[in-house]
């Protein structure tokens, strides 16, 4: 096959046949078809053909609609069979790939579907109705460094036990015995080969993983004894495809207005430069669909949206989403995430030019006195910028204050006599300003130690005071000292915070029960008496003793 069935099409699949030596007496026979997927039949039928009755070998073709549904994916496996007159079955199977598409059908755009930084978005989100969806955008990049991380519909089938069947334990077949030849001058059991017998329809049912219950002697016995010597014998079998010439629509065959307004406000600050964009649940109503409005990040970038939703109906995943965040003239900051205080590292500044002209860009840095900046030499503020080109300026940046400091840098596109390569410099209409702000979270030099104070107060319904004098080392570094203060109602404190993490299924031996099993008990006993007790803890540690008891 060229491609996989397309759900919700109706694919014509034409079967061909050949019925030799027989008299139909009615001068029809019932073509009987059965469309399995993961183990189970998902459709079911039958066609009434009409064969010729004076010929030898009266042979034709009829042509089945198969409906393409959700259940039907990965593969749907078609079983067609027929009985004769003579009690013969005739049988055949084809699998079909088919698209792998969910049975809760979910979409997921952007509108508009192209932004600019800090823009107002909306993400639209259809679903069946009553579906609970969790969303996600992630920033292109850090699907480039892990790749393989993105949940797709190759992996949600991945997880099923069963695609599809191939055989029959062997548990469950039915013995059959030997077929006795009697001896005769000379005998070859198989005289065209194993290969020959390639339309067995026992054969057909069993490779399906259907199991017969029929009073009809369809089986052909797996060997031959003859002479005291056992003959086995194997099962080849044999399909084809084509296509129907002239056919409408897909068949297979098997052998038994306006333009936009210009973009609003040329001059951008930017400030928010998030790796994950988007990560929430959403709730979509009867009406089976939901506007999320939102606000696009200023990171130059592709937002990569994935969307899975849950409903009574089943499981539904969305086709990836990206949205591109875009403005054909912007600056980016390269910074490490943080430095020591008093280190010094080059700060750098790229402007990207993708107008169609060139211009003259100015680059400057905002002043501060938590930071000092030195331009790197031969390197100056100013410089000509192609359509496609890009400039980087440097900077030595030296922090003199703790803490998370913001760095802020200006590009903008200036008035200039100057020649920029065989053309004069152009200024946009509206002008090109880009601020880019980003946090450079500066640490104390030297070796960070703590000291931990404990105080136990017992109140009695009155205010207490307690004061303690915090001794600061002599040698402590001018602005790292910091306090942090928390107040716990529980005389064990944060040693037992969420001590039902603790709870444990007991396994094994004896020894290994009791040791499991007795602090599951303690537990229990202090959550009760700490008014820490819930229903859902108290289930499960119910459970855990019953079973702890139950272990041999």
């Amino acid at each position: 096959m060229e491609k996989p069935l397309a759900c919700g099409q109706a694919v014509s699949i034409t079967i061909r046949y050949a019925i030799v030596g027989e008299t139909v007496p009615k001068g029809s026979v019932d073509v009987l078809y059965l469309a399995l997927s993961r183990g189970v039949i998902v459709q079911h039928g039958h066609i009434n053909v009409t064969v010729q009755q004076d010929s030898p070998v009266a042979e034709g073709d009829v042509t089945l609609k198969l409906a393409v549904v959700p259940e039907m994916a990965p593969v749907v496996q078609l079983l067609v069979y027929s009985m004769l007159p003579s009690e013969t079955v005739i049988a055949h199977s084809m699998n079909f790939p088919t698209e792998k598409c969910f049975r809760n059908q979910v979409l997921v755009a952007f509108s508009p579907s192209n932004a600019v930084p800090g823009e107002e978005n909306t993400l639209r989100l259809s679903a069946q109705p009553g579906s609970l969806c969790g969303l996600s955008a992630v920033d292109q990049s850090v699907g480039i460094m892990e790749p393989g991380k993105r949940l797709d519909a190759d992996k949600i089938f991945d997880l099923l036990p069963v695609k599809e069947t191939t055989y029959i334990p062997y548990e469950l077949e039915d013995p059959v015995a030997c077929l006795r030849v009697r001896p005769r001058r000379f005998i070859m059991p198989y005289p065209y080969g194993p290969s020959e017998e390639t339309n067995d329809p026992y054969a057909v049912f069993q490779t399906l993983g259907l199991k017969l219950a029929t009073n009809l002697d369809i089986r052909v016995p797996s060997c031959l004894s003859y002479q005291g010597n056992q003959y086995r014998r194997s099962y080849v079998v044999a399909y084809s495809q084509m296509a129907r010439p002239g056919s409408a629509g897909p068949r297979r065959e098997m052998a038994v207005a306006l333009a936009a307004p210009p973009p609003p406000p040329i001059q951008t600050v930017r400030t928010f430069f998030p790796e994950t964009w988007i990560w929430d649940l959403v709730e979509v109503g009867e009406s089976g669909s939901a506007d999320v409005p939102l606000t696009v990040p200023d990171t130059i970038t592709t937002w990569e949206t994935e969307v899975f939703c849950l409903a009574p109906s089943g499981f539904g995943l969305a086709p990836l989403v990206e949205l591109t965040v875009f403005q054909p003239f912007f600056l980016e900051l390269t910074l490490p995430y943080s430095v020591i205080r008093g280190e010094r590292f080059e700060l750098k500044a790229t402007v990207f030019n993708y107008l169609s002209k060139c211009i003259m860009v100015s680059v400057t840095p905002a002043l501060s006195s938590d930071y000092t900046l030195t331009p790197v030499r031969d390197v100056q503020d100013s410089s000509c910028l192609c359509a496609n080109g890009r400039k980087t300026f440097s900077w030595t940046m030296a922090p003199s204050v703790l803490g998370v400091l913001n760095v802020s840098v200006s590009a903008a596109a200036v008035q200039s006599h100057a020649a920029c390569g065989n053309g004069v410099v152009n200024v946009p209409e509206r002008g090109r300003v880009d601020t880019v702000t980003r946090g450079l979270l500066v640490k104390a030099e030297g070796t960070e130690k703590s000291h931990t104070y404990n105080w136990l107060l017992c109140p009695t319904g009155e205010a207490l005071t307690e004061e303690v004098e915090v001794q600061l080392p002599q040698n402590v570094v001018d602005g790292s000292a910091r306090i942090s203060l928390s107040v716990l109602g529980d005389i064990l404190g944060r040693a037992l915070n969420n001590l039902d993490g603790l709870l444990q299924m007991p396994y094994g031996c004896g020894e290994q029960n009791m040791a499991l099993l007795s602090p599951n008990i303690y537990i229990l006993e202090y959550l009760r008496n700490t008014n820490q007790l819930t229903p859902a803890i108290l289930d499960k540690a119910t459970k855990f003793l019953t079973s702890g008891r139950r272990v041999p």
